[in-house]
């Protein structure tokens, strides 16, 4: 399976999930997942604070198991999805002090949680990055 098709897969993905998500809260939302969404470069490092810009939708992928312990550019009610379509696991830390107090990811296991290749989860932004859900 190419890049490409991976890809598609999980956007496919995400896009049920989100319907999931919007029928389980009892909402008719409407998601344009296309109209905002960004490839960004292989992580190569942990992340602290890390920069995605202004999307809604992120694919990303690492050279080795990476840790995120943060998100740079928390709005309030901002939702952000992310899809790992590499072959190395990525870690969300949960409040971890290595990133702002605004920016750290607050996990609902209240431990790291790991997005498995080709797998997501879906944050929204309060105060803090909030995991609503993450596929296993």
């Amino acid at each position: 399976m190419s890049d490409q098709e991976i890809i598609e897969r999980l956007v496919r993905e995400v896009e049920l999930l989100k319907a999931e998500t919007a029928r389980v809260a009892g909402v008719n939302v409407l998601f344009n997942v296309y109209s905002n969404f960004v490839n960004l470069s292989t992580i190569t490092s942990d992340k602290n604070d890390y920069e995605v810009g202004n999307y809604d939708l992120v694919y990303l992928a690492t050279d080795a198991s990476r840790t995120i312990t943060g998100i740079a550019g928390g709005v309030v009610g901002r939702r952000l999805t992310i899809v790992n379509y590499g072959g190395f696991n990525i870690v969300l830390a949960n409040a971890s002090g290595s990133s702002q107090t605004a920016n750290r990811i607050l996990t609902p296991t209240a431990g790291s949680i790991t997005i498995l290749p080709n797998r997501s989860a879906m944050l929204h932004y309060n105060t803090n990055w909030r995991v609503l859900w993450f596929s296993t």
